[in-house]
């Protein structure tokens, strides 16, 4: 099988240290790689609401972390205000990277549904009794709220707090990663939320996106990244079957393979 990545130009639109290590594989593999992150993780500016919940942990039966930043902005904070995870409350997480994200701050994780996206989740404990359980998720200022209403169907009690935002990057980074663009031709574009899509296309004032994409393929994270970019018009060509970035990387790997 020949490796057909080769001298490919792709952009990569994730921030900060999430992008090293898919970077460096696609790399490997012969790409021209541009980090271009369009969006900028930060915290919350107010913690009032989160730190109300945080004081009430006890109460709760399931923490559920839907992202690696949901984990590391959570216990962050947790840990500014001298507060720690109960032993009794059980920890939930979407996905094998944010499993492990908890891991790095020693906290145990009980539950990592196989399918690694909201639907898994939601299908996991339909087969559980969850009735009057009470859900604590940490989440994006922007999350989608599917969840949380899926997991309101089943009559638990739900709280989805705010404890980190996408922003747009600063001046500085989005004129680097401009100045990256000029003159190359872009034969992939990997967006790997709403937000990156979103952002691109605002960062490269993109009014006619099926004009922008027409010569460059897209790959998408999954099924919520997906619908946006589809919402605008435009065509998905990679998308992974487990909604991970390793398997997205390993997912264009073969889109680019051939016999």
């Amino acid at each position: 099988m020949n490796n057909g990545l080769k001298n490919k130009t792709i952009i990569l639109t994730r921030s900060g240290e999430q992008a090293v290590e898919p970077r460096k594989k696609l790399e490997s593999l012969g790409a021209n790689v541009i980090a271009f992150p369009t969006i900028k993780i930060v915290p919350i500016s107010v913690f009032n609401h989160f730190d109300t919940y945080a004081e009430k942990l006890k109460e709760f039966n399931y923490i559920v972390f839907t992202s690696e930043n949901a984990v590391e902005y959570s216990i962050k904070r947790l840990r500014e205000t001298k507060r720690e995870i109960p032993e009794k409350l059980q920890v939930v997480c979407v996905g094998r990277k944010t499993a492990d994200k908890c891991e790095e701050y020693g906290i145990k994780v009980d539950i990592v549904p196989d399918d690694y996206s909201a639907e898994g989740l939601l299908k996991y404990f339909s087969a559980k009794e969850i009735v009057e359980k009470k859900f604590f998720i940490p989440s994006s200022a922007i999350a989608r709220t599917e969840l949380k209403m899926g997991l309101l169907e089943q009559k638990a009690d739900v709280v989805q707090i705010p404890i980190y935002d996408a922003a747009m990057p600063d001046e500085e980074e989005i004129q680097k990663g401009k100045k990256q663009l000029e003159g190359k031709k872009i034969d992939l574009i990997i967006f790997t939320s709403p937000s990156t899509f979103r952002n691109f296309l605002k960062i490269m004032q993109i009014d006619k996106p099926g004009k922008y994409f027409k010569d460059i393929k897209i790959a998408a994270i999954g099924p919520t990244t997906a619908a946006v970019i589809e919402r605008a018009g435009l065509k998905i060509d990679i998308s992974p079957s487990t909604f991970t970035m390793d398997d997205l990387i390993d997912t264009i790997i073969k889109f680019y393979s051939k016999d």
